[in-house]
């Protein structure tokens, strides 16, 4: 007989590996042009890029000089005065990408309000926010000019309120808006996303919000035309039958769908019976990733059945669900290509 390759099988273990560093990098940075004849360009980056690995240095400060910027990522690192003087004196009309994530610490606490204000000034476009992991709070508001043309924003971990979202929330584009993740705060209430009609990518999870919000907001995600990624995971405790029924209707129109998951909003049994049997019938081609942890899944026959006609899927969690180890064991054997995370115990 020929090799058999072994299902991978995860058992409390998060998914992946971070990739290297240089992938954080914009293409950019990464390809260095060329003339008409095939000779190299000598390279100047227009990307800066701060991190841990990377502190703020001359190269810094070179790009500074150039005046000529394209992406600014700044993360895992609490700057000091003085580089937050030369990121605040920063001006650009337009800028693809700002991932200012982690940056402000005790040390630099009072200066959050100033920063963004300043940057709000400084720069008329940016297409990307990224904000995440800094307790802004209400501060937020400061950026509402910027936060009206954005295409993609990250707000996760920034110590908002509901009032604190809600009140940016009606800035920000109903068109242009793709990608909005504002998990990890504390909403206690529901997000005011009616508007964005545009939406493709949403992650609210671990919020806070009530079983009543829950429900409204899966209807009224339910009314969008394209989802790409779906998590409002681990909010509130239980959701109305008719909700679940309306979604899973609305799933069809989600071709192209590649994250899913409804993992811990107290799911019974019989509702994620019916989300398993619409991703099955759909068979999503490009669904890579399905969270169904804490969905009480125990008693839900052949159960890995449900995942076969998924091609592109590489993740599957479905811890939470007091599974036996042997049948993750037996699901991971049915999907060779996927990783099946399951951290019960028998």
């Amino acid at each position: 007989m020929g090799n058999i390759t072994q299902p991978a099988l995860l058992v409390g273990i998060s998914c992946g590996k971070r990739r290297p560093d240089s992938e954080d990098l914009p293409e950019s940075s990464k390809k260095q042009k060329k003339t008409e004849d095939g000779a190299l360009v000598p390279k100047m980056s227009s990307d800066i890029f701060v991190d841990p690995l990377h502190p703020w240095g001359e190269e810094t400060d070179s790009i500074l000089a150039t005046g000529i910027i394209s992406t600014i990522t700044i993360k895992d690192r609490i700057l000091n005065g003085v580089e937050l003087g030369k990121l605040e004196a920063i001006t650009v009309d337009e800028l693809q990408k700002l991932i200012l994530s982690n940056i402000f610490g005790t040390q630099n606490f009072g200066c959050v309000s100033r920063v963004l204000r300043n940057l709000s000034q400084n720069f008329k476009y940016i297409q990307e926010i990224d904000i995440s992991n800094n307790a802004i709070g209400a501060s937020i508001s400061l950026l509402r000019p910027l936060l009206s043309t954005t295409t993609s924003l990250a707000i996760n971990n920034c110590g908002l309120s509901i009032d604190d979202f809600n009140a940016v929330a009606t800035v920000f584009s109903v068109d242009m808006l793709k990608f909005l993740s504002c998990s990890r705060n504390y909403f206690i209430g529901y997000p005011s996303i009616d508007h964005l009609c545009g939406l493709e990518n949403i992650t609210c999870s671990s919020c806070g919000i009530p079983s009543g919000d829950v429900n409204k907001l899966l209807i009224t995600l339910s009314r969008l035309p394209s989802v790409r990624v779906l998590n409002i995971s681990d909010n509130g405790n239980g959701v109305d039958d008719e909700v679940i029924i309306n979604l899973i209707t609305k799933l069809s129109a989600w071709s192209e769908m590649e994250e899913f998951s409804l993992s811990d909003i107290g799911l019974s049994t019989k509702q994620s019976r019916w989300i398993l049997n619409a991703l099955r019938s759909y068979a999503f081609k490009k669904l890579k990733k399905i969270d169904m942890s804490h969905c009480r899944l125990k008693k839900i026959e052949d159960l890995g059945d449900y995942f076969l006609p998924l091609p592109a899927l590489k993740i599957l969690n479905l811890s939470g669900n007091n599974l036996p180890k042997e049948l993750a064991l037996q699901i991971s054997q049915k999907l060779p290509n996927s990783q099946v995370i399951n951290d019960d115990e028998d």
